[in-house]
C-alpha cells in the first residue's frame, strides 16, 4: 500500500514540475461572474451569453472524445511515462532528456488534458 501511494505521489509530481511552466504563464486571469465591481447587466450577459462559437463541434465529435480518446490519450500517457522512466539513463547518457519528455509526456498530456472537448484534429508539428 506505501509503495502504491508513493507511485501516485511521484507521478503526480512529476507531472506537476513538467506542466509548471504553464501554470505560472502571465496575464490577467478571465473576468470572474461573481466579480462585485461588474454591474447587474454586464454579470446577466456573462452567465446567459447565448451566441454560439461558429467553430463549436458536433455532438458526435464531443461524445467520441470524452468516451474514446481522451481514455486513450490518459493511457499513452501512463505508457509514456512509465517508458521514459524506463529509459531514463540511456536519455542522460544522450542528453535527450527534453525530446524524449516532449514526445513521451508532454504530447499526450496536452493532447488528453488542454485541447477543447471535441477538438479531435491533431495537428503535429516536426
Amino acid at each position: 500500500m506505501k509503495k502504491t501511494i508513493t507511485c501516485v505521489i511521484l507521478i503526480l509530481s512529476l507531472i506537476l514540475v513538467h506542466s509548471a511552466p504553464v501554470l505560472a504563464q502571465s496575464g490577467s486571469p478571465p473576468p470572474s461572474p461573481f466579480d462585485r465591481s461588474q454591474n447587474l447587466s454586464e454579470r446577466h450577459t456573462m452567465l446567459h451569453d447565448t451566441t454560439l462559437d461558429e467553430k463549436a463541434p458536433p455532438g458526435e465529435f464531443v461524445l467520441l472524445d470524452a468516451l474514446i480518446l481522451r481514455p486513450m490519450g490518459l493511457a499513452a500517457l501512463g505508457v509514456g511515462l512509465a517508458g521514459s522512466i524506463l529509459i531514463f539513463p540511456l536519455t542522460a547518457l544522450t542528453d535527450s532528456g527534453s525530446i524524449v519528455g516532449k514526445s513521451l509526456i508532454k504530447e499526450p498530456f496536452d493532447y488528453t488534458f488542454r485541447r477543447q472537448l471535441g477538438d479531435i484534429d491533431v495537428q503535429v508539428n516536426r
